[in-house]
């Protein structure tokens, strides 16, 4: 979080891209191609918890982020919950 917690989605996506990082957000907008389509990008992990504590975000990102490399997720979007890592090719 670089000061984007108010920004527009698509926004955190170009500072995302420019900075070459995998964006990683509780947002549903970043699931939903109407509101934001993905184009080409470095990865977006869009976590599903509930609660979104930060311990309980930790729990699921933490072992999904050590068993996967970077470029894996380039053009892709996952959604991570506690039981299962969904993978959707993007562009």
């Amino acid at each position: 979080d670089v000061g984007q917690s108010r920004a527009e989605d698509d926004a955190i996506l170009v500072y995302a891209n420019a900075e070459n990082r995998i964006l990683i957000t509780l947002d549903d907008d970043f699931g939903n191609w109407a509101i934001l389509p993905l184009h080409e990008h470095h990865g977006v992990i869009r976590i599903k918890v509930h609660p979104p504590t930060s311990a309980k975000i930790a729990e699921v990102l933490t072992p999904f982020l050590r068993d996967v490399e970077q470029r894996d997720l380039m053009n892709r979007l996952v959604i991570l919950s506690e039981k299962r890592a969904r993978w959707i090719q993007t562009a």
